[in-house]
């Protein structure tokens, strides 16, 4: 399909119709353009000026004319100076935070933004300090190569990204928590999947990286400074190539959940007494371990019962670059044994596969 194009700025332009940049639709327009046609095929490019200062409003799209469709989603797509320019951006030294020069951002204090369903959300930064919800996915909807933020600093109920049961869809993007309080979240995720995004928190002090529920799957991702890593109460959890650093608590808790696989994990704890890689609240759930390199906790795994641990890699020395870059290092009894030796043979465990020098020594998410 061919998306129809909206263009949209801060201030808006001309006849305000969206057509070309000179009449570009403000942000509030952009929300209720649905109320007089469909939102349907619909590409609004949402231009990086001045910022988007939404403080209070609680954003929402008006469904009207025709919501989005699967074979005619709607997309909200940043771009600094000419549509498609931000496809570039990639990550600091590859493996870092996104490259956001030229991303629109769009900032709330108490208010947030809900999404309609079979939305994309792509090379936008969005940030709210609500003691709630920072953004709310539609079913179906995604996220690429986006920044979400919940700064609010103390609260239990903060979460960057809610899903629910929406099958949300994270690519590439970086999600993160400021509140210290243990029950907040960073990405709530249920029915879903999240590959290769950095997921974090303002420290290891509080707060979970994904609440994971009914069939959740956590590829190669990285998970840092956070109390708790990946918490799972549903079916079919599969945790795979993530790799988790500064958790202060359970990098993996099962609370409840059954069928979960952690497979080809690196973990390095923060040797603190409630630092562990496995807590399983209830036993005798149905958990497979392949090939996960751990090292460094300062509490036994819990409840694991028959269920195999196959091939675990103990590591003695922290195998990451820094808390924040996990890139393996080279380090003997660290990086080294991450390398190449993953459930593959060429595959280096954990979310940062570092290529051979004849590719050029890049560094890749996932692999």
């Amino acid at each position: 399909m061919a998306f129809t194009e909206k263009y949209v700025s801060t201030t808006g332009a001309g006849a305000h119709t969206g057509a070309d940049e000179a009449n570009a639709l403000t942000w509030a327009e952009m929300l209720t353009f649905g109320g007089a046609t469909s939102l349907a095929g619909i590409r609004f490019n949402i231009k990086s000026d001045a910022g988007y200062s939404r403080t209070t409003s609680a954003d929402a799209f008006t469904v009207t004319a025709g919501a989005p469709t699967i074979a005619a989603p709607m997309m909200l797509r940043g771009y600094s100076s000419t549509i498609g320019d931000l496809e570039s951006n990639g990550r600091t030294g590859s493996t870092g935070a996104l490259v956001l020069t030229g991303f629109p951002v769009v900032t709330y204090t108490t208010g947030n933004l809900t999404l309609p369903v079979y939305t994309i959300v792509q090379q936008c930064d969005i940030a709210s300090a609500i003691a709630g919800n920072a953004v709310v996915a539609g079913t179906n909807s995604m996220f690429r190569r986006s920044r979400v933020r919940n700064t609010h600093a103390t609260s239990a109920a903060s979460v960057a990204i809610f899903s629910s049961s929406n099958y949300t869809t994270l690519v590439d993007c970086d999600i993160s928590i400021a509140s210290n309080h243990a029950s907040a979240v960073a990405l709530d995720l249920e029915r879903g999947q999240a590959h290769s995004c950095r997921i974090s928190g303002a420290d290891n002090g509080g707060g979970m990286g994904v609440n994971a529920a009914t069939f959740s799957n956590i590829v190669a991702c990285q998970i840092f400074d956070i109390q708790k890593g990946v918490d799972t109460a549903g079916l079919l959890c599969i945790v795979e190539g993530c790799s988790f650093r500064n958790i202060a608590g359970s990098n993996v808790r099962v609370n409840g959940g059954s069928a979960v696989a952690l497979i080809n994990n690196a973990a390095w704890g923060t040797n603190g007494a409630s630092s562990r890689w496995l807590e399983v609240v209830t036993a005798a759930k149905s958990i497979i371990q392949v090939k996960n390199a751990v090292g460094n906790f300062g509490a036994a795994d819990t409840n694991e019962g028959d269920w195999p641990v196959i091939d675990e890699v103990a590591l003695s020395a922290d195998p990451f670059t820094s808390s924040s870059d996990l890139i393996p290092n080279s380090t003997s009894g660290g990086g080294a044994s991450l390398k190449g030796v993953g459930l593959l043979a060429y595959n280096d465990i954990g979310a940062i596969q570092v290529q051979a020098a004849a590719a050029g020594g890049a560094r890749v998410i996932g692999g």
